[in-house]
């Protein structure tokens, strides 16, 4: 934790989303400003409204698999969220919906 936005030091990451019939892409970018107030791994976790259950999830190109406990993976609930987790970013996240 810091007071560095004090003296006028921050960082900013921008996520960006794009919605297609049957796909979600989600683009984390690398971090922009002081980036040594960021901790050296920095894992991020999504939470996506999805009125149907993902057919597959990809990151960076890499499929992941579904309810994995530990590393990247998803579930899917009946709270009609996807819980992505595991990203390193910047990340290309792609999700894949059933029809």
């Amino acid at each position: 934790m810091t007071n560095a936005y004090a003296a006028g030091e921050h960082v900013t990451t921008t996520f960006t989303c794009v919605v297609a019939q049957d796909e979600v892409a989600i683009r984390i970018q690398a971090p922009v400003g002081t980036a040594s107030l960021l901790p050296e791994t920095r894992i991020y976790a999504l939470r996506v409204r999805l009125d149907r259950k993902p057919a597959a999830i990809w990151i960076n190109g890499s499929l992941i698999p579904e309810s994995a406990s530990d590393g990247p993976g998803w579930t899917y609930n009946t709270d009609l969220f996807a819980h992505v987790q595991g990203i390193s970013g910047p990340a290309d996240v792609k999700i894949k919906t059933q029809r």
